[in-house]
């Protein structure tokens, strides 16, 4: 869904400034539907020195306009493992937001047949994969009800709707890659050995809960789940920017800078044992404690 920072200038699509450390992996973000590269730049504000943001632009996207848009699924995918693969030279994490979580699956599932895995698949505000919406398609919705759908949902602020103008030349490119979203379907084949960590914000109504732990079936490595404070985005607040920092640092990517943990992930048990999920403020919503069996919640979990 569209961010705050519709309209707003964006900066070139390369790698964030050199950090006083010397950085040894890479972290490559995929936007949300109608999003930009430059939306995620501001995350170089707080990942650890030894992690370089690489934020990527879609075909026919702000840095990408000249390009044709790709509407299919298999030949977006490989474009964005191409990015991604021309700037891998080591260790680097896969990160993406509502669209971007399934575009940065995707690339992950390429990039595992590559035999160039990513040392981890994060992924926010959206369901799994093989999890349903949260919510009725609207990409075919006519412009007054479409806009009337976004504002509801709470995928873009009321001021950027407040732009008329500017909303009616920005509605094709968000139809495009909403009804990419909206009409995913996972294609056969086996989980990932990635491990996955998934965010959800606790007022988005984009996502579900269910929907949420439903990435636990992608991978067969460590799977965690972070709820914060929030709607469909979050990305500036404590809960979640710590919670970023803690897994890295749990990969060894992370660097001297004291980590704490954040509030909300869950607690790990042994792989297709099912898995105890030990919530903690500010998730209110769900009671302090819930136990998933395998195979109905199809866990695979494990320490690393």
């Amino acid at each position: 869904m569209t961010s705050p920072h519709v309209g707003a200038a964006h900066a070139a699509q390369e790698p964030s400034a050199a950090s006083p450390r010397q950085p040894t992996a890479r972290l490559f973000v995929l936007p949300h539907a109608g999003g930009s590269a430059g939306y995620y730049r501001g995350w170089s504000r707080w990942l650890p020195g030894t992690v370089e943001l690489v934020p990527l632009d879609l075909p026919g996207h702000f840095t990408r306009m000249r390009e044709p848009l790709l509407t299919e699924w298999p030949h977006l995918a490989d474009d964005l493992a191409d990015q991604v693969g021309a700037r891998t030279t080591g260790p680097y994490v896969l990160a993406g937001h509502s669209l971007g979580a399934l575009l940065a699956y995707e690339v992950a599932r390429i990039q595992e047949a590559r035999g160039t895995p990513p040392r981890l698949l994060a992924v926010s505000g959206r369901n799994g994969p093989a999890a349903g919406l949260s919510h009725r398609p609207i990409h075919q919705l006519s412009d007054s009800r479409f806009l009337e759908a976004l504002e509801r949902l709470g995928g873009t602020p009321g001021p950027v709707l407040g732009e008329r103008d500017l909303m009616r030349l920005y509605l094709p490119l968000l139809r495009a890659d909403l009804r990419l979203a909206e009409t995913y379907t996972r294609t056969p084949g086996p989980p990932l050995s990635t491990p996955v960590a998934a965010f959800g914000g606790r007022r988005d109504r984009l996502t579900d809960t269910a929907g949420l732990v439903a990435w636990s079936r992608e991978t067969t490595g460590t799977f965690d789940l972070t709820v914060v404070e929030g709607g469909h985005f979050f990305h500036d607040g404590p809960s979640f920017t710590e919670a970023v920092r803690a897994r890295l640092h749990r990969l060894g990517l992370g660097d001297e800078r004291q980590v704490t943990a954040a509030n909300g992930i869950l607690t790990e048990t042994g792989p297709r044992s099912g898995l105890e999920l030990d919530y903690s403020p500010p998730v209110e919503f769900i009671s302090e404690r819930i136990s998933l069996t395998a195979p109905d919640a199809a866990i695979a979990s494990g320490t690393r």
